[in-house]
């Protein structure tokens, strides 16, 4: 294959809260011959509201920063190693391994962008997943982001959970919009487990538009069904998946799927987007007919149907038809819009 990929074993949740299940699959990622291996570290509590269903269930998969310490501090030395916090104080934590290690924002921090901005300060390089993103919101963060002189960082990364992604539902065609952009970018896959046709044919379409990053996540034994297991391979099926990746001529085999409307999404990527995207939640009382600032608010995942995301913030200021209390929710029905 002509074009250069490198694979990223991302480990996510399956190792169920288990440090030794880490340790396991970071060991099998290093026989793989995978160039990159990626930690998804977190906060219960920065996620959800205690009262949300997922708290407790979060909760027991969540490692201390502790134990993330030792095993960053010992796999750092053994191959090229990403985090992805996915809330501002696993972010902080992340942050001390700068030197050690390379950045992935989460998709529900890839609105927060004074957390981008220090980490592109801070960090050689950034993955950003714009999965569940419009593309009217990718537009507006590639606008935000192309003044900032350390813009070459960044690589794109889209491709959503959706237990498991169909192919029809994935937007293979901001990977064309990105390439106009002059910005590296990369495929995550989530197609059900297994060295499937599915998994074949959206990694070649990705490369062939492409990317240079392929993302796929490992387990150790599927049949245990652990968390996050639906889209995963175990370590020798990641192995064999990439020696038929580098072995085939991407560049010779037929356009494998339909071209797709980048400004569609789906509604299984909505649907993710309403699950892994934060809203507005109020930091103090907000009292009726007052301006609602970005101070005023702090941000966590929901099922809420009407919630206010981050990134609406940067299009309308935003004003209270009500009083609502601290640590409610914003209820984007009892708020008024203006364009900025």
């Amino acid at each position: 294959m002509a074009k250069k990929i490198n694979f990223i074993t991302e480990i996510a949740s399956t190792h169920n809260g288990q440090l030794n299940l880490v340790k396991f699959l970071s060991d099998a990622h290093l026989k793989t011959g995978s160039k990159f291996l990626k930690y998804q570290i977190f906060k219960t509590k920065n996620l959800y509201d205690k009262k949300n269903i997922n708290y407790k269930k979060y909760k027991t998969i969540e490692i201390n920063f502790n134990n993330w310490k030792k095993l960053i501090n010992n796999y750092s030395k053994k191959t090229n190693l990403i985090l992805e916090p996915f809330d501002y104080e696993s972010y902080i934590f992340c942050k001390q391994f700068k030197k050690k290690v390379l950045l992935k924002i989460a998709t529900s921090e890839t609105d927060n962008f004074d957390l981008i901005k220090d980490a592109l300060s801070n960090f050689k390089r950034i993955f950003l997943n714009i999965s569940g993103y419009s593309f009217y919101d990718v537009k507006k963060i590639i606008f935000l982001l192309k003044k900032n002189k350390f813009k070459k960082k960044i690589i794109f990364m889209y491709g959503f959970q959706a237990y498991p992604t169909r192919l029809k539902d994935l937007r293979f065609d901001l990977f064309s919009y990105l390439k106009k952009k002059n910005f590296n970018y990369g495929y995550a896959d989530h197609t059900k487990h297994g060295i499937s046709n599915e998994l074949l044919n959206a990694t070649y379409k990705s490369i062939k538009l492409g990317c240079s990053y392929i993302e796929k996540h490992i387990c150790k034994n599927i049949a245990k069904k652990p968390h996050d297991y639906i889209s995963a391979l175990e370590p020798e099926d990641f192995k064999n998946y990439m020696e038929k990746v580098h072995k085939l001529d991407i560049y010779k085999k037929k356009n494998l799927m339909k071209k797709q409307n980048i400004f569609k999404m789906s509604k299984a990527e909505k649907i993710y987007a309403q699950i892994f995207h934060k809203q507005a939640f109020a930091k103090k009382d907000i009292y009726k007919k007052t301006f609602i600032n970005l101070s005023d608010l702090y941000f966590l995942r929901s099922d809420f149907c009407y919630g206010i995301k981050r990134l609406e913030i940067s299009y309308f200021t935003l004003k209270s038809k009500i009083n609502f209390k601290k640590n409610l929710i914003i209820d984007r029905r009892k708020i008024i819009f203006k364009k900025k």
